[in-house]
């Protein structure tokens, strides 16, 4: 998987971004703008906090091509198994086909690979194959090592995308994106881009550039706005959609 931003213009690509309405403060009439707003600029995924807000995701959302997305987890991933499956399942009843989760990053360290194989492997097959997972890594915390094990259980396991973070402690390097590429080689795994620090068009579009496949940020209606700017300037190739 990669991308090649030439075949992309104001038109289409919006389906690179995911928007996140996440903070403990949303009220219901942000939710709702933030939906259209995913609706406006054709997103990929308008995610929200919890679950809580699933009937008006469903509600603004509906007769779009924006899905509905949400997480599993606390911040740790050290959730026990059982409670991340209850709550992917019950996201999934709730009509949310994307769902991201955090792996156990105090197992990652320690290196416990069998531990997170049978994780990742128990949450694929408790939400079925057509949910896209996508396990968040806080590649801050990590060596090339561990990186590249957990990208490689994600391609045996069938997880969809490698997260590269939360955001809310150290995003990720270009370094690291393209290292995780090229660790996921011709695989079915993407990277989903987080954690991205100001100034956002220039490092979004970078990070894609880099190898991401997609982008998971507050500000996508912004970056894609600075879409132009960033083709003027050199940052962008040129439109090429042949």
């Amino acid at each position: 998987m990669s991308v090649n931003l030439a075949k992309y213009d104001r038109n289409n690509i919006g389906k690179l971004f995911e928007l996140s309405q996440v903070r403990p403060t949303n009220t219901e009439e942000e939710v709702r703008q933030g939906c259209r707003m995913a609706v406006k600029y054709n997103l990929r995924t308008m995610y929200s906090s919890t679950l809580y807000w699933a009937d008006v995701l469903k509600e603004e959302l509906a007769g779009s091509t924006v899905y509905m997305g949400t997480g599993c987890c606390n911040e740790n991933g050290d959730d026990t198994i059982k409670a991340q499956i209850c709550e992917a399942e019950a996201a999934v009843k709730l009509g949310y086909s994307q769902i991201d989760f955090c792996v156990n990053t105090s197992a990652l360290l320690d290196h416990k690979y069998d531990f997170l194989r049978s994780h990742l492997n128990a949450l694929r097959g408790a939400v079925g194959p057509d949910i896209c997972l996508k396990g968040i890594i806080e590649v801050c915390f990590l060596t090339n090592t561990e990186i590249q094990a957990i990208s490689e259980l994600f391609v045996e396991c069938g997880i969809n995308y490698v997260k590269t973070s939360l955001g809310l402690w150290g995003g990720p390097t270009v370094d690291n994106v393209r290292f995780i590429r090229k660790v996921l080689g011709d695989s079915n795994v993407g990277i989903k881009m987080a954690g991205i620090k100001a100034p956002r068009p220039q490092n979004t579009y970078a990070y894609l550039l880099a190898g991401a496949d997609i982008v998971g940020t507050r500000a996508a209606p912004a970056i894609i706005d600075g879409l132009e700017n960033m083709r003027k300037i050199g940052i962008v190739p040129a439109y090429n959609p042949d």
